[in-house]
């Protein structure tokens, strides 16, 4: 009996008049009966119903609007209204799947999918309602706008099969080693689809810093890789000290690691005096005795 539910909903519906807005409308009364051909086209008489159901004017709501704008004319005993429903075709279904994950070599094959009848619309599915590892048959949710602001969810289950290029390690690559060319290739990769962001372009890591172990066959995650510092500790750095009146250049041995803007502690390589300094490029460092007293460590001057 439930399997014939939706195919009775779609008889009955054909018997009624389609309508295309959230409201029963002027031009709605028209289509259905032609003694309302008169009325305001945008002129509202009532909510509709909500897919699956239907909404029906009976003989004395009906008379009472064909009086409201001077109709005189023989009534029917009722005018139904729902609105048209189909099941998603599998092609529309795909298609929007597609949609979703444009810009992506993804294979979609669809292997089961809600059999509720559904009113007409635009279909969505979003990259957002997949599992992080969509890893074998899951379910997708998606819905149809059929009018502003509605949306009839439905469903699919489907294997997702994604194609694209990678970059893994060849050799170990330590914490804080700076990656070169000759320690990465490009792999292709097909699997399931996820979440995690892979490096597939060898100019986006060649150069970067590994900030976790990487293990031969390992791929490469953007989370897994820093920019390196300009300054580490105990590099030799030039120090410009900006004064009101004057600039000076010193050598200084940096105390801490820090990248262009980052504040790091120096020390004055003659005096041995340590001070805050700004990174200001690669191996360069300044600093402003007249600066507020935070920037300044130790015995002021320096």
């Amino acid at each position: 009996m439930k399997t014939l539910l939706p195919l009775l909903s779609a008889i009955a519906a054909l018997a009624c008049q389609p309508i295309q807005s959230d409201k029963i409308l002027g031009r709605d009364l028209a289509l259905a009966n032609r003694n309302f051909a008169s009325l305001p086209p945008d002129a509202s008489f009532g909510f509709a119903p909500i897919p699956g159901r239907e909404r029906r004017l009976g003989r004395g709501e009906l008379e009472r609007i064909a009086e409201a704008h001077g109709i005189e004319a023989e009534l029917p005993e009722s005018i139904c209204f729902a609105w048209p429903t189909t099941v998603p075709s599998d092609a529309d279904l795909l298609a929007a799947m597609h949609k979703a994950l444009s810009g992506k070599d993804v294979s979609i094959e669809l292997t089961e999918k809600s059999l509720e009848q559904a009113p007409r619309g635009e279909i969505t599915f979003s990259a957002d309602n997949l599992p992080a590892l969509a890893d074998g048959a899951v379910v997708w949710r998606g819905y149809v706008q059929y009018a502003p602001g509605k949306k009839f969810w439905i469903w699919a289950r489907v294997r997702l099969t994604l194609r694209e290029q990678r970059l893994i390690a060849t050799e170990p690559i330590r914490p804080g080693d700076v990656i070169r060319a000759e320690q990465i290739r490009v792999a292709l990769f097909e699997g399931p689809l996820s979440r995690e962001q892979f490096v597939r372009e060898p100019a986006a890591v060649v150069g970067m810093v590994a900030k976790n172990m990487l293990t031969p066959g390992s791929y490469l995650k953007p989370n897994l890789l820093e920019t390196p510092k300009d300054v580490q500790r105990g590099d030799r750095v030039q120090v410009l000290v900006q004064m009101p009146n004057a600039r000076l250049e010193a050598d200084g041995i940096a105390e801490g690691d820090g990248r262009k803007g980052s504040f790091i502690t120096v020390k004055n390589a003659k005096s041995g005096r340590t001070f805050l300094a700004q990174v200001q490029d690669k191996g360069k460092v300044i600093v402003q005795p007249n600066a507020p007293s935070s920037l300044v460590a130790g015995e002021k001057g320096w």
